[in-house]
């Protein structure tokens, strides 16, 4: 993972709001969340792809960008609450630690 300092920076902060970003193709969506953004003291920015995690501090205004992209692709932002209702019993509590949750995958594979 990369960005673990990130999360580190932010325990013991309240987290304030929460955002997704979708991916659209010509109309259809591919992705409902193609990228997390959470806000505690700052917006941070978490893309997981191929097996990989990315933590970014997010420096666009993400309060106000509604969509980025046009109409072949687009990829619009909006509250997490908007599809995950539960998402909202989370705002106002402490992140008090992390954990990276990994698949591990069988030693024993073998392709042929």
């Amino acid at each position: 993972m990369e960005g673990e300092y990130i999360l580190n920076s932010i325990i013991n902060k309240s987290l304030e709001k929460g955002k997704i970003q979708s991916f659209v193709l010509n109309g259809k969506l591919v992705d409902r969340i193609n990228v997390t953004f959470l806000k505690f003291d700052k917006w941070i920015r978490i893309v997981s792809s191929e097996e990989n995690i990315n933590v970014e501090i997010e420096n666009q205004p993400i309060d106000t960008i509604e969509s980025f992209g046009d109409n072949d692709f687009n990829y619009p932002i909006e509250k997490i609450d908007t599809y995950y209702s539960d998402f909202k019993k989370y705002i106002g509590l402490k992140l008090v630690s992390w954990k990276e949750l990994v698949w591990e995958k069988d030693n024993n594979l073998t392709l042929e």
